[in-house]
């Protein structure tokens, strides 16, 4: 139980800190469309969250990590390059 806590509370670090960088430090390695995209998932992932995420499985948190994980991970790439 209190490993699902823990995955749950770093997907939604990763959200806050996520949105952070989008705004600021990738706003100029990301294009617009990958920003947006990118904003919108982290906003649907954070009312998932407080809403009916807020009592999900461990994979299941894990899994939406993943899935923003796979959005951003090129632009960090690029970022780092």
């Amino acid at each position: 139980m209190e490993s699902t806590k823990d995955k749950k509370n770093a997907l939604e670090s990763f959200v806050y800190e996520m949105r952070d960088k989008m705004l600021n430090t990738y706003r100029n390695t990301a294009t617009e469309s990958e920003r947006e995209c990118i904003v919108r998932n982290l906003q649907e992932t954070e009312e998932w969250l407080y809403e009916d995420g807020d009592d999900e499985s461990e994979n299941a948190y894990i899994e939406k990590l993943n899935d923003i994980r796979k959005l951003i991970d090129p632009i960090e790439n690029r970022f780092k390059g």
